[in-house]
């Protein structure tokens, strides 16, 4: 599998464009599957509207999730003791994530219980200091096979959860929300998830004492299972201490269930409706914090301990090249790092337009660092290679004047190509072997019905523009153009289709 997509977003036909600021994630060796082809040949791609964390631009993102379904697979990098466990004939499916990185291999299968037996004990054997045997209640169906035949549901009883490190480093590494919900930690977590029902006879396992067992079922925990789903845990500062009369809000509208935190910090929200819903922690003084998305089904147990670190209020100023004020540009709050160099999901869209004086104040976030981007047309801001201690008052934000750069596509005999053709623009100097720098600038659009698509808001800079069709083969990509973008200039660019 590849880690890090060395292609952040590709329009596909007919669809959106879209443009890229690079972050820093590598490639790994692919996998091979069947008879060593490699798993590229034979996965199906699906594509998903990523997080805009990556993105400077308006425009959304694509990312890449891959799967399959018991074909034997053989991801390099995976922990010791990994393959045996995710080869077993019971498995019915896989599949890789998260959108951004990859490398976190969900293998998901459906068997008897001598079946997860001898899965339980391969388990053992597998080589990770932060592996957990999950119990869960009820029946779960295949992520990968719901998606890709939607004739029936395909049910499982248990899902081997692994990464391979290095991903999972990388995406720690970012500090921009990229990895899963639960994932942080001081390394990867290592998972059996088994779904108990009636096809499961839980109590008849012999669990090797080398494993640990969080047990996520109610009555397991001393809950009535005619309560519905409930959500424990602690509420505390960044030193530790309890925080009292936080709020956690699972959900909304009519599914909405708050809870509050006690003298101790403790909390339970039960009577949670089936579903997947966000949950969000507030206390007064305390940057509000957004655990985003978690499932519950009728019976499910969680804990959930939350760290909120002290608010911060955070003036700041825009302007432009020349040291004048902007009024009207709209900034977003990006990415937060607490004091620890944690990333922080704020809860909230932390949208800003700045005042006839250039000026507007941050709130509910925590001391530490910000990562902001721009949307406004016209001006462009490096939301990646740009970070702002809260500390500076004000922290100012200097934008360039963006350009704008027509590329249209035509035969050799003049004639326009009016369909499936992809344009391009990179930043010169770019080696496409070696993959694109941290913070660089590029995008990519299928051309419209005339035979051209407009590239706005592009930085100052030097850039090379070139096409070819899509699908298509680099053999067939135009001969390179190139433009200088000095801002508030525009610019056609006429490429010749081979």
């Amino acid at each position: 599998m590849n880690g890090g997509r060395g292609v952040v977003c590709q329009p596909s036909p007919g669809g959106a464009p879209c443009f890229k600021l690079r972050i820093a994630l590598s490639r790994q060796p692919p996998a091979t599957g069947i008879g060593g082809q490699s798993m590229e040949m034979t996965m199906l791609r699906i594509f998903l509207i990523a997080f805009g964390l990556l993105v400077a631009m308006a425009a959304p993102a694509s990312a890449l999730i891959t799967g399959g379904k018991d074909e034997p697979v053989k991801p390099t990098g995976l922990p010791d003791g990994s393959l045996p466990l995710a080869n077993l004939k019971t498995r019915i499916a896989w599949w890789e994530g998260p959108p951004f990185g990859g490398g976190q291999y969900h293998f998901e299968y459906s068997g008897t219980t001598s079946d997860l037996q001898s899965a339980i004990d391969l388990f053992a054997q597998v080589k990770s200091p932060r592996k957990q045997l999950i119990v869960r209640s009820g029946v779960q169906t295949s992520f990968w096979l719901n998606i890709t035949d939607k004739t029936k549901q395909h049910t499982i009883d248990w899902q081997f959860v692994v990464w391979r490190p290095s991903n999972w480093q990388q995406l720690r590494d970012a500090k921009a929300g990229l990895l899963p919900p639960g994932e942080e930690g001081d390394g990867p977590k290592t998972e059996l998830v088994v779904h108990v029902s009636d096809r499961i006879e839980w109590k008849s396992l012999t669990i090797p004492p080398t494993l640990t067992v969080v047990d996520e079922r109610l009555e397991s925990n001393g809950l009535s299972t005619d309560q519905g789903a409930a959500l424990k845990g602690h509420i505390h500062d960044s030193d530790g201490a309890a925080i009292a009369g936080a709020t956690i809000t699972i959900g909304k509208d009519a599914d909405q269930v708050t809870a509050s935190s006690d003298a101790e910090g403790a909390f339970l929200a039960s009577q949670i409706p089936a579903g997947t819903h966000r949950v969000v922690v507030a206390a007064r003084g305390f940057a509000s914090k957004d655990k985003y998305y978690h499932r519950f089904t009728k019976s499910t147990f969680k804990r959930l301990d939350v760290t909120l670190a002290k608010a911060a209020e955070v003036p700041v100023r825009v302007i432009d090249d020349q040291g004048q004020p902007l009024e009207g540009v709209e900034i977003r709050v990006a990415v937060c790092l607490d004091r620890s160099g944690n990333f922080y999901r704020v809860a909230g869209e932390h949208q800003y337009t700045s005042d006839a004086s250039g000026e507007f104040v941050v709130t509910d976030v925590p001391h530490g660092k910000l990562k902001l981007s721009s949307r406004t047309q016209g001006y462009y801001y490096n939301s990646v290679l740009n970070q702002h201690d809260t500390a500076e008052s004000p922290i100012v934000l200097t934008l360039q004047p963006t350009g704008t750069v027509k590329v249209s596509v035509a035969t050799a005999d003049g004639q326009p190509v009016t369909s499936k053709y992809i344009v391009e623009i990179d930043e010169a100097g770019i080696d496409s072997a070696k993959g694109a720098p941290v913070g660089s600038w590029g995008g990519s659009a299928n051309i419209g019905a005339d035979g051209s698509y407009t590239f706005k808001n592009v930085p100052p800079g030097d850039y090379v523009v070139s096409g070819k069709p899509n699908p298509g083969r680099s053999a067939d990509r135009t001969d390179p153009a190139t433009v200088h973008i000095k801002g508030k200039d525009q610019h056609h660019v006429k490429l010749t289709a081979k």
